[in-house]
């Protein structure tokens, strides 16, 4: 019963099939062919004319449908670039490559290449960006467990062994070696947090290293002027990325003026601060922007002349 009605099904649409044919009906003839290619065995469909034409006419609209779907899926995710949003930015770019590929499309534009080149460099950085505080968090994180679990042992009593103590010592310093590789700033009542369990590891060092109380002194010098080195690149690190965040607002509200007295301001007061890439690049980015917005706003200005003395 089931594979007569199955049967029926395809007697009926391959029918209306042949009519949409006649009728020219392009959107009909693909959906059909489309539901007929989902319901029945290819070597079925390979000896039937008018499904091979309607299959013929349906690659043929969906590739015209996909060429045009492209150019607006690329001035999404532009707009979602302008918005901050580099995962929809990214979602809109993989249904771009789905459609090349799935329908074996050429960009033959090349400013639709150099777009679609732009925000795929784009949605990598920031894809790497944000990878990237996720691992710092995770570090972070896990450092902070370590601190509390240090903190903890150490508050147990005298009774722990040098080693075990020095280990604790050891780890401290790789985990913060570690955390500060990723030159990300560090919330303040985080960074005192760490500094203080760092202290406490150290000074139960110190103590168990009285015959060598000096060494132990200058050793805990160094841990202070490293932790003092780190929290000023910390907030050296924030206030660069306020700066870039600072640009790009300006940017993102077409504010010319104050972008470019920012900038200006950043090459002369404010040069050691673009020691940072991140704000160096973005620097950059903003007076290339400022630059050909002037150029417009020139042109605008001179063919508003030129009208006004015609």
């Amino acid at each position: 019963e089931l594979l007569r009605l199955e049967n029926k099904r395809f007697q009926d649409e391959l029918e209306q099939l042949r009519a949409a044919l006649k009728n020219d009906d392009e959107e009909r003839i693909a959906k059909l062919a489309e539901s007929i290619a989902r319901n029945s065995p290819e070597e079925k469909l390979r000896v039937l004319p008018d499904f091979q034409q309607a299959d013929a006419i349906r690659r043929a609209l969906r590739h015209r449908q996909a060429e045009e779907k492209i150019p607006i899926l690329m001035d999404e995710a532009s707009n979602l670039r302008e918005a901050g949003d580099w995962r929809g930015a990214a979602l809109a770019l993989e249904i771009v490559r789905e459609l090349i590929e799935s329908h074996d499309i050429e960009l033959n534009s090349k400013s639709l290449n150099d777009r679609l080149e732009g925000l795929t460099e784009y949605v990598r950085k920031e894809r790497a960006i944000t990878e990237r505080k996720r691992g710092f968090e995770r570090v972070l994180s896990s450092f902070t467990t370590f601190a509390d679990e240090a903190d903890t042992r150490l508050l147990g009593g005298a009774g722990l062994p040098f080693s075990e103590v020095s280990g604790l010592d050891e780890s401290f310093v790789r985990r913060w070696r570690e955390l500060e590789s990723f030159q990300m700033p560090v919330p303040d009542a985080t960074l005192q947090r760490l500094s203080q369990s760092g202290q406490n590891i150290r000074a139960r060092l110190d103590q168990m290293q009285s015959g060598r109380r000096m060494r132990s002194v200058l050793s805990m010098a160094v841990l202070i002027a490293f932790l003092l080195v780190i929290a000023t690149v910390s907030w050296h690190g924030w206030r660069a990325r306020a700066l870039a965040d600072e640009l790009v607002s300006y940017r993102a509200r077409q504010l010319c003026e104050p972008a470019e007295k920012l900038a200006a301001t950043l090459r002369k007061e404010e040069a050691q601060m673009l020691r940072w890439p991140f704000l160096q690049t973005k620097l950059e980015e903003i007076e290339a922007w400022t630059r050909q917005s002037r150029a417009l706003t020139a042109q605008s200005d001179q063919a508003l002349t030129q009208l006004e003395s015609e």
